[in-house]
């Protein structure tokens, strides 16, 4: 050693070695229990709700937080304090019950919706402006549903009334693969007021900055959710090797950046809402 040498060693020791030299037969020894080395290692790995979570916990790995396009402490900064927003549900009847609750006294309320059925969510959210900010007034996720299900959901929405009879002035529907019948359905139905948007990786790039520009300047407010936050915080900026930008969320068994979506759609119908129009008098009616 040389003079000024700081007097210790790195080790590094993961879950797996830890496992090899015998962890699980001593814990199986102390506590009764009955683990093989291949159940624990899996148990533990159940434990983790994200890659970034399991190899950082067990692995040695540091965390990939520089890595996230909304870093935790981005998200925790545009949290609902004291329950006033709306909360993840999978209740039609409570998410409309919140939608009518906390969209009381907003100016306009927009729709996102990204399609998703059995791995992936279908996850509706609904903001609604207040001053220079918006606020997540209703939130509707559903895994495992029938069609008909999210039909009903959607439709509930667009038509559903608040005071001065406002409704959901635009809404951002995915027709990406599942989506495709469903939004096309939608805009034959309310027309002007619903967008199909095709997932690419243009579309992505176009509205996943929009969603960082709300929570840098907080203009957004969002429930404290950790199955959401998690979500938010799954996405990742890559920059291929051929110099293009891909945004793209990391696929667990809690969806697949589907939050993301849902509340990058939302904000992308707020951006370029539909004019709303008015009776104009003129002679022998009203146009």
């Amino acid at each position: 050693a040389k003079a000024g040498d700081m007097p210790f060693s790195l080790h590094r020791t993961t879950i797996e070695d830890a496992v090899a030299n015998g962890l699980v037969e001593k814990i199986n020894e102390v506590k009764g229990t009955s683990y093989t080395r291949e159940s624990f290692l899996a148990d533990c790995r159940a434990k983790c709700r994200t890659e970034d979570d399991w190899l950082q916990e067990y692995m040695c790995v540091p965390s990939a937080e520089t890595e996230a396009y909304l870093p935790y402490d981005l998200i925790n900064t545009c949290l609902a304090r004291h329950g006033k927003c709306a909360t993840p549900t999978e209740d039609l009847v409570r998410f409309l019950d919140d939608l009518r609750l906390y969209s009381a006294g907003a100016s306009a309320r927009f729709a996102g919706c990204d399609i998703g059925r059995t791995r992936d969510w279908f996850l509706l959210w609904i903001i609604a402006r207040f001053g220079g900010r918006w606020d997540t007034v209703g939130l509707l996720r559903l895994r495992n549903q029938r069609f008909a299900a999210m039909e009903e959901s959607l439709s509930a929405v667009m038509d559903f009334r608040g005071e001065r009879d406002l409704r959901v002035r635009r809404a951002c529907i995915d027709r990406t693969g599942l989506g495709m019948q469903l939004a096309e359905r939608m805009g034959e139905k309310y027309r002007s007021r619903v967008e199909a948007v095709h997932f690419s990786e243009q579309s992505k790039a176009d509205m996943a900055p929009r969603v960082r520009v709300a929570f840098e300047e907080r203009t957004i407010t969002i429930p404290d959710d950790r199955l959401l936050k998690d979500d938010l915080h799954s996405l990742r900026k890559v920059i291929t090797s051929s110099g293009h930008v891909r945004y793209a969320g990391e696929r667990t068994s809690d969806g697949h950046a589907d939050h993301f979506w849902g509340l990058a759609l939302a904000l992308e119908a707020a951006d370029r809402p539909t004019p709303t129009g008015r009776a104009v008098p003129v002679s022998g009616g009203s146009i």
